[in-house]
């Protein structure tokens, strides 16, 4: 353990004492090596109080000292009753310095959800973050930065996957004690660094969608093209204001969204009716599973996604700003710049060019 870290750690294990001090509970965290461990007087098998020490198993970091103050009011409360045994702390401390891989995965997943509300939307961002990157690592195994550093090197460099397991390995070996730094091994991967994805034209677009033989998946399609909806959010909608569909949930929160096509839009939604196929899901990836179900289902030649992206450059060829796009979908005016601008080919910024007063 480096200077800094024994001093940051030191500082937390005298607050925290503090407050047992303060709470009378007669126990004290004590430091030992890499590990944490209680002193304080508690009986033996017949009753009589002396100094003892308990070693917790339980590495010096932040989330161990917490442990390590909750587990000394746990024994106060049994000493009180009279139902304290030493013999099974020392038991449970020899448990916990076994604990594996998938040990660690719960224990951070259940401190994850204490910071945080768990919705729809934090479930979805915890399944395909942290969750995918720890499927790399053996559960059953001890946790290891060597292990860690094995995941990751089998990895693409340039890929999602690097990124996202160096990221998560990190944060997961801070919350266990463990001193690690992948920031050598995060690779080449960012999102300017995405091929082109071959989006339909938008006369393309139109046609396949308005081929669908359901209704009400046929006009779920037409709004992620007319308003450029994520897939969740189509099964997400409010109304309309005007000719603003109200999307009520979704990634980043509700909003308002302006179709891209005026005309379109009179076409498609003359009656300013939401009528939404009988779906459910408890999750946004839920939903959006659902969609890309049916667009397989009608052999749809783009993924749903892709209307997202044809709705930024319809905007864009019709002269509107970073920021109103941004806006309209939700996302910030960079993700704007980096990710949906670079799909965008040559074409649709002659088509811009020529709607310029130049």
């Amino acid at each position: 353990m480096s200077a800094k870290k024994k001093a940051s750690v030191s500082a937390k294990i005298s607050e925290a004492n503090d407050r047992l001090k303060a709470a009378r509970v007669g126990l004290a965290i004590e430091l030992a090596g890499d590990r944490l461990r209680l002193r304080g007087k508690l009986p033996d098998k017949a009753g009589k109080l002396s100094r003892r020490y308990i070693s917790l198993g339980i590495l010096a970091h932040a989330w161990g000292i917490r442990e390590a103050e909750g587990t000394a009011h746990r024994i106060r409360d049994l000493v009180g009753r009279g139902e304290f045994r030493l013999k099974e702390w020392r038991r449970q401390a020899d448990r916990d310095r076994a604990r594996t891989a998938g040990d660690w995965f719960e224990l951070f997943e259940r401190d994850y959800f204490q910071r945080r509300a768990r919705t729809p939307q934090t479930e979805t961002t915890y399944r395909t973050e942290p969750r995918a990157a720890f499927r790399h690592l053996d559960k059953s195994r001890a946790l290891t930065v060597a292990a860690m550093t094995k995941a990751i090197k089998a990895t693409d460099p340039g890929s999602r996957t690097r990124q996202r397991l160096c990221l998560w390995f990190e944060l997961l070996a801070r919350f266990a004690g463990l001193e690690a730094d992948f920031s050598g091994l995060r690779g080449t991967y960012s999102a300017k660094s995405v091929d082109p994805r071959k989006l339909p034209t938008w006369e393309e677009a139109i046609a396949e969608i308005e081929a669908i033989p359901n209704g009400l998946w046929r006009q779920v399609f037409q709004r992620l093209l007319l308003f450029g909806l994520r897939g969740h959010e189509a099964l997400l909608l409010g109304g309309f204001d005007g000719d603003a569909l109200v999307v009520t949930a979704g990634k980043t929160g509700p909003r308002k969204v302006l179709p891209c096509d005026r005309d379109l839009f009179e076409r498609w939604e003359a009656h300013r009716e939401i009528l939404l196929p009988p779906v459910s899901g408890r999750t946004h990836a839920d939903l959006g599973h659902r969609v890309s179900t049916q667009r397989r289902r009608y052999g749809l030649s783009f993924r749903a996604y892709d209307l997202r992206h044809c709705y930024a450059r319809k905007l864009h060829e019709a002269g509107a700003s970073s920021l109103f796009a941004a806006k309209m979908m939700g996302h910030s005016v960079r993700v704007h710049e980096d990710v949906y601008c670079a799909w965008f080919g040559f074409d649709s910024y002659r088509l811009q060019y020529e709607r310029l007063s130049l």
